[in-house]
């Protein structure tokens, strides 16, 4: 199967991590949102003895990890079948000047 690369976009970090989750899932994630105690509580959990963010960390239907070089900015590939269905993404977390 031919895939092609296409760039989607980016995605901005301001935490040092990324995470991916599926947006139905959001709603389970509400002590987070919208306090300063319950993101405390979140940023808590993910650096939690065991839990390493450089391998990646699942939870409540995503994945978080640790970005690249830290905060800022990443530019999102996705590849495309010969249909136009995303198959494959990608974020580089290198950080360097966009060739777009």
């Amino acid at each position: 199967m031919k895939l092609t690369k296409v760039k989607l976009g980016t995605v901005g970090v301001d935490a040092g991590l990324l995470m991916i989750i599926d947006p139905c899932y959001v709603k389970y994630l509400k002590e987070i949102h919208g306090s300063d105690e319950g993101w405390s509580k979140f940023v808590e959990h993910i650096h939690s003895p065991g839990n390493d963010t450089s391998k990646g960390i699942a939870l409540a239907g995503g994945l978080t990890f640790a970005s690249g070089y830290g905060d800022g900015e990443y530019t999102v590939y996705g590849y495309k079948d010969e249909e136009g269905n995303i198959m494959k993404v990608e974020i580089d977390m290198m950080y360097e000047e966009d060739e777009d």
